[in-house]
């Protein structure tokens, strides 16, 4: 290991290849022109991690562009049941005064510190079990959601959704990766025995 890599730590190049290999895929390196990703075959169901950049305009009109970790996984979602959850931030308070919903479940340590929003806040509860929630107060940044599939940039079609995770910055962290993808794969798997998935997709982000 070289000074550099001692001073600043191991590439994303290498922490992802090593969390490829453990979970038995593969890392593609997009190169110059395409995306770097994993994609690991759970199941019937495909999860893809790769990162995106996301541009802003200040008040002055300069355009500054940031990257985020994402990770997807496409589903079957004919109940369309939906959730969105993420950490409570200074900006929480505004958005519930402006009527934000935020469902409670039970668990005060959770509700404290997440803003939970859903189309049927009781499944959401069934939804996120114990080992679920631990997952989730894992990762430090989160964005975890089901998102719309069959957009204009998905092209999956009618009824296949998306379960999806975002987070600032790229995560290098090799525990926290496979606890990423653990989530995941516990939130697939609880979906379909709570027959919010009636059946699993290969449809391919």
């Amino acid at each position: 290991m070289g000074l550099f890599d001692f001073l600043v730590g191991p590439s994303k190049d290498e922490v992802w290849s090593r969390v490829a290999t453990d979970l038995g895929t593969d890392y593609i390196d997009g190169g110059f022109f395409s995306k770097d990703e994993v994609r690991y075959q759970f199941d019937d169901w495909e999860i893809l991690l790769d990162t995106f950049t996301r541009s802003s305009k200040s008040t002055n009109g300069h355009s500054s562009f940031s990257t985020y970790t994402r990770m997807q996984a496409p589903f079957v979602n004919p109940t369309n049941f939906d959730f969105n959850i993420y950490r409570e931030s200074i900006f929480s308070p505004l958005g519930k005064w402006l009527g934000m919903q935020d469902i409670k479940i039970g668990d005060t340590f959770f509700d404290n510190d997440y803003i939970i929003k859903s189309n049927n806040p009781n499944l959401i509860k069934e939804v996120l079990t114990q080992n679920i929630r631990e997952l989730i107060r894992m990762q430090p940044n989160i964005h975890f959601e089901i998102q719309e599939g069959g957009s204009f940039f998905c092209n999956l079609p009618e009824g296949v959704d998306i379960l999806y995770f975002e987070a600032y910055g790229v995560i290098k962290d090799e525990h926290k990766l496979k606890l990423l993808f653990e989530l995941f794969m516990d939130t697939l798997k609880q979906l379909h025995s709570l027959g919010i998935s009636q059946g699993q997709t290969s449809h391919s982000l």
